[in-house]
């Protein structure tokens, strides 16, 4: 990106945070914009706007990356035995 075109695109992201109330942005520390939403098809819809509606620079565009995680929501009824390297 042309560092000309960063107010143009600075403002496109703000006014794409208000359009998209689940988006969140931030700037890493390497100077890129992360754009974090909810899936990869509400993301395309988020980079069409931003680059058709908003900004109307050239973006350079990284693969999306998922966040997976998961966690336990209630006991198991069923007993778990196994061994651990600890040995208790």
């Amino acid at each position: 990106m042309n560092p000309s075109e960063l107010p143009k695109m600075l403002d496109a992201l703000r006014k794409i945070n208000k359009s998209y109330p689940i988006v969140k942005t931030k700037v890493e520390e390497s100077g890129e914009h992360i754009i974090l939403g909810t899936g990869e098809m509400y993301l395309d819809c988020v980079l069409h706007d931003l680059r058709r509606m908003y900004a109307e620079v050239e973006l350079k565009v990284a693969d999306p990356v998922v966040r997976f995680c998961e966690t336990v929501v209630e006991t198991s009824a069923l007993k778990c035995f196994a061994e651990t390297p600890n040995k208790k």
